[in-house]
């Protein structure tokens, strides 16, 4: 049996990643405009909470700035973005928000009133 063939991204993907390595900021204009309504979207669902969110998508495309030079091309860009944004979500979801507090991802009307926390846990 032989090995499943090696899926590559499509030529627009490329094309558009390439033009963003050579420093096109158009072109990152371009792929910022159209993932970042999907990325806050997910993130947003997933989170339930918009300031996290908002945190979430900010650190998805710092990550995507860093990452895309080591892009290979293996899966379509909206794939290998997604991945991002959930490992970033998961990783908010384990660690709670940056403050050091869980992360409680019910509808606020659903959760119960925190009491106050003395100054001496501050």
């Amino acid at each position: 049996m032989s090995p499943a063939p090696r899926r590559s991204a499509p030529a627009p993907d490329l094309a558009l990643v390439r033009a963003i390595i050579a420093g096109s900021r158009e072109h990152f204009d371009q792929l910022y405009e159209e993932y970042l309504p999907r990325v806050h979207g997910l993130a947003l669902r997933r989170l339930g909470d918009p300031a996290l969110a908002e945190d979430v998508t900010r650190e998805v495309f710092v990550e995507v700035v860093e990452a895309l030079p080591r892009w290979r091309g293996e899966s379509s860009l909206v794939e290998w973005i997604y991945r991002l944004t959930r490992r970033r979500i998961v990783r908010r979801l384990r660690l709670g928000s940056p403050g050091g507090e869980a992360v409680d991802h019910r509808p606020r009307a659903a959760r119960a009133p925190r009491a106050p926390r003395s100054p001496r846990a501050l």
